[in-house]
């Protein structure tokens, strides 16, 4: 049995990169656009669709938030020396979260 010997020890990388704050706010503001329209869906479905103008309100509100989310995570895409996890993770859920509401909206015309 050959054993295979490591050359140079460990491999540690140092870089100056960093987590993007815009990044993780556009998750949050994507998470809470998402979970927003689940519970405004469940209150409607409580009232069997006569929720009233306050859960529309709130569902304006939701879409804004998603905007919101979506170009907060544009922006952090864009950034440099960072890690790309998170700001293409918040990118994924904010156009998921503006696909919804889109969603919503256009079914609410038709």
């Amino acid at each position: 049995m050959t054993r295979k010997r490591r050359r140079g020890g460990h491999n540690y990388k140092f870089t100056e990169k960093t987590h993007s704050g815009r990044g993780i706010f556009a998750m949050i503001l994507a998470i809470l656009s998402i979970a927003g329209f689940g519970v405004m869906a469940w209150l409607s479905f409580l009232e069997r669709g006569n929720a009233g103008i306050y859960i529309g309100s709130a569902g304006v509100f939701g879409f804004l938030m998603a905007v919101a989310a979506l170009a907060a995570a544009i922006g952090s895409v864009r950034e440099p020396e960072t890690f790309r996890v998170i700001p293409y993770t918040s990118l994924g859920l904010s156009i998921v979260s503006v696909g919804i509401w889109v969603a919503v909206y256009v079914g609410g015309i038709l």
